[in-house]
Order: structure tokens, then C-alpha cells, then sequence
């Protein structure tokens, strides 16, 4: 769920205003595929975003979340236990953080591309169409 919300998120926010009634149009696994390539296309983006800073900037927030980290959190998710990382208040709080930011800019992007059709009038192709 964790991976798919973003693209929820992605989905309202680009369905929003007078367009807020067409997030749930269309049938389930429609819906289910947008979500995902959204989620996939916002993870995305985090990720080279914290990339870019890293590399062009030297800037390392969450510096102690990595790849490890979070594979073992996960785990310990799936199999119901409660991760040893979120013993270490400083680590429980980073992973909170790394999570707000991956929904706040997931919800951000979907009103920033929403914006943008509706400015330039992209509407009017097929697959960006607001009935």
C-alpha cells in the first residue's frame, strides 16, 4: 500500500476542482494501472531528486536511510513484526520525514500537472481529456 498511495495521491490531486468527480471513473484495474505508473513515475522523481542533491549540491537529508534499511523495514512489515529500526527514535523519524516527502510532492505534482493542462489547453488531447 505504501507504493501505491503515492499514485493515489498523484490521481486526486490531478482530479481536483471541478474535475473531482472523475477520480473514480473508469473500472477498477484502469484505475489500479494509472495508480501504479503514477506511484512508479512519483517514487521516481524522490528518487532523483535526493540523487541530485547528493551529487550537484552535497546535501544528504535522511542521510541514515538507505536502500538497507528500508528493504528490512518492509520486511519486517510484510511479515507483520514491528521493524527494529523504529527503536531508534532518530530513525523512526527520518523514515517519517523520507514518507511525508514522497506524498507531499506525489499530491504536488498531480495539482502541478493539472495546472499545467488546464494553462496550455492540453486538454484537448485524448489522454489528458477532462470530460
Amino acid at each position: 500500500m505504501v507504493f501505491l498511495f503515492p499514485g493515489v495521491l498523484f490521481r486526486k490531486f490531478y482530479f481536483s476542482g471541478q474535475f473531482g468527480n472523475q477520480f473514480e471513473q473508469g473500472n477498477l484495474l484502469e484505475r489500479f494501472l494509472w495508480s501504479l505508473f503514477l506511484s512508479f513515475t512519483s517514487l521516481s522523481f524522490v528518487a532523483v531528486l535526493f540523487y541530485s542533491l547528493a551529487y550537484f549540491f552535497d546535501l544528504h537529508p535522511l542521510e541514515s536511510i538507505d536502500f538497507e534499511k528500508i528493504s528490512t523495514i518492509f520486511e519486517s512489515l510484510s511479515k507483520n513484526e514491528f521493524p527494529r529500526a523504529f527503536t531508534n527514535k532518530i530513525e523512526f523519524i527520518n523514515f517519517l520525514i523520507l514518507i511525508f516527502i514522497i506524498y507531499f510532492i506525489s499530491a504536488s505534482l498531480g495539482f502541478i500537472v493539472h495546472k499545467i493542462i488546464r494553462l496550455f489547453s492540453f486538454d484537448r488531447f485524448s489522454i489528458f481529456k477532462f470530460n
